[in-house]
């Protein structure tokens, strides 16, 4: 399927253009806010080639796609166009705290890139200073400075551009309130101490170059004004006009006044949040986030840790929050890796070795939504080795002195300050650590017999003679198609659950459920006794109930269906793997072994 049939089966799937009011991408997710969820069909989606996933936070709607999601983003673009929506109109209508993180995901996702670009900057100045290739005056060295500054100086412009899309409003305008933050006079005058008053009020005088919440909020209530203003003038010709200069000349003084020193004070807070963390309880605090972190990645929470990390790296020139996903990845890598090594299906061994490799690069939601999401041991390895990166990276205070997304070859971003040989050190040694206890974490859980791929022993269902498969009447099942198993000519009318599990079948003949260990058994009667209708036989499960080993599940009147022409062979096969031993012929006995998987 090609990236432009994905991108129409997508919107389509999700009730066609009128129901997506505004969608945005990140990394490896289309995000889409419907106006009826309803409409989507979910399954659909995820079964679509290309879909590694999806999952729905705070009112939206997400689609992993993994690394190829902006070719993607590009062909919905062209099936859309501009759909933003006014999140001042969403906020009225449900105002949560998952609304927030998905307007900050919104506006800071596109300016990600532009960070990447500026990050990776910072380590080639680093590389050419440490290597005494440049001291800092040649024109070149000063020229690839200004990129690495870009981004963070101007964040503001960048923010404000970004955030018009999401509130509606004028981007010009907008772009005016986050321009005016830097205005080189009111810059000048912060960086000499100069007091600036307006109407007699002083003006609280703050840097706000990178910074991402007074422009933020500046346009927020830009958009407010700017609506209020459009309710009050009635002449189109004069709107024009007067909408402009009574936006702007309201908003900036109130932002200078009021809102941005608010958000900056704000944004110091929130910095000194994760540093106040760490004084109260040093490096637990790193392991808690750790521990969460996969969680909050398969849901997106992942986002809300941006601003933090952006103030950080504005107020203290490093981040330590970004190295804790930094070893998230690193985690994923080594829990799907070790998730190959014991998985005993040969497809999903497969799955799992090549999401793995694809974490390490630093992006993880594939091995997420392919193998951490099907296996809940595999999720819990990646939260357990993540707990102990965390741990690890606050007890050797590692930090990234540029803002680059985590991966292997991130790695020249920990260098800086005065400790980088001992980074040069500990760095290697955490990534090791978290990569081995996450690895070896599903190997553990196999040996002590938790693993979804630990063999359990299947056991005979009825009484009588057992079978091979390629001896059974039925193509279907001859073949091997429906999987491996044995056929058992039963002696009595009675059919026992083979072994504890879920029942995710119950028909009149057929019986299948799901094992501890994720297996799916099939418990089969006769050949053709569909034809049946139920007639002679009684099914005493529900799909959706818990059964034990040893349980009736089907009771049936032997030899009449036998009279009537049918074969009454029970046919028991593992649908999702192989089988192991179950070598045995002639007699069996209820409840023996009758193999494993």
């Amino acid at each position: 399927m090609s990236k432009k049939e994905l991108a129409i089966a997508i919107v389509d799937l999700l009730g066609g253009k009128d129901n997506i009011s505004n969608y945005v991408h990140c990394v490896t997710r289309l995000r889409f806010n419907l106006n009826d969820d309803s409409k989507a069909d979910k399954n659909a989606i995820e079964a679509l080639e290309g879909v590694l996933g999806i999952t729905e936070q705070g009112g939206q709607f997400q689609v992993v796609i993994g690394t190829s999601v902006g070719e993607v983003f590009k062909e919905v673009e062209l099936l859309l166009g501009n759909k933003g929506e006014s999140v001042v109109q969403e906020e009225q209508k449900k105002f949560t705290l998952m609304t927030i993180i998905e307007t900050l995901t919104a506006i800071i996702a596109p300016v990600i890139p532009a960070f990447t670009a500026a990050g990776m900057m910072k380590i080639v100045l680093l590389l050419l200073a440490t290597l005494g290739i440049a001291n800092g005056t040649e024109g070149v060295y000063i020229t690839f400075n200004i990129i690495s500054d870009i981004a963070f100086y101007f964040l503001p412009i960048l923010i404000a551009l970004n955030a018009a899309t999401r509130f509606n409003v004028d981007q010009g305008l907008a772009v005016c309130v986050g321009a005016a933050l830097l205005y080189p006079s009111f810059v000048s005058m912060v960086a000499e101490g100069t007091p600036l008053t307006f109407l007699g009020f002083q003006i609280p005088m703050y840097s706000y170059s990178a910074t991402i919440f007074p422009a933020l909020l500046g346009v927020l209530l830009l958009s407010y004004v700017y609506k209020f203003w459009d309710k009050i003038v009635k002449n189109n010709t004069a709107k024009v006009f007067l909408l402009p200069v009574l936006s702007l000349g309201i908003t900036i003084p109130l932002v200078f006044l009021v809102v941005a020193p608010i958000a900056n004070v704000g944004a110091g807070i929130l910095a000194n949040s994760f540093t106040w963390m760490i004084g109260t309880i040093g490096p637990f605090a790193g392991l808690i986030i750790g521990f969460l972190m996969p969680l909050m990645v398969l849901t997106g929470l992942h986002q809300s840790l941006t601003p933090i990390e952006i103030v950080e790296m504005s107020t203290y020139g490093y981040t330590m929050v970004l190295p804790i996903e930094f070893f998230h990845n690193i985690a994923e890598a080594g829990a799907a890796i070790g998730t190959g090594v014991v998985a005993r299906d040969k497809k999903f061994k497969a799955i799992a070795f090549q999401t793995g490799a694809t974490a390490f690069m630093g992006v993880s939601e594939p091995a997420l939504y392919s193998v951490m999401v099907k296996d809940k041991f595999a999720m819990l390895s990646a939260m357990i080795g993540n707990a102990v990166g965390g741990f690890l990276s606050v007890l050797f205070a590692l930090k990234m002195f540029s803002f680059l997304w985590p991966n292997i070859f991130s790695m020249p971003s920990f260098l800086g300050g005065d400790s980088v040989s001992k980074t040069l050190i500990l760095l290697p040694i955490s990534i090791v650590i978290t990569f081995a206890v996450s690895f070896a974490m599903p190997i553990v859980f196999k040996v002590l017999g938790l693993s979804k791929d630990v063999n359990i022993a299947i056991m005979s269902p009825v009484s009588g003679k057992v079978i091979p498969l390629n001896a059974i009447n039925d193509k279907v099942f001859s073949s091997g198609l429906c999987g491996k198993g044995f056929g058992i000519i039963p002696n009595d009318g009675e059919i026992l659950a083979p072994c504890d599990g879920e029942i995710k079948i119950a028909m009149n003949h057929a019986v299948g459920i799901v094992a501890k260990n994720g297996s799916e058994i099939l418990i089969h009667l006769g050949i053709d006794t569909v034809k049946l209708n139920g007639e002679g036989i009684k099914t005493l499960v529900k799909q959706d109930e818990k059964v034990k080993r040893g349980q009736s599940i089907i009771e049936f009147d032997k030899q009449g269906i036998e009279k009537k022409g049918y074969d009454t062979t029970c046919i028991v096969v593992n649908t999702t793997g192989e089988i192991k031993g179950g070598e045995t012929t002639g007699e069996i006995l209820v409840g023996k072994k009758l193999f494993s998987c």
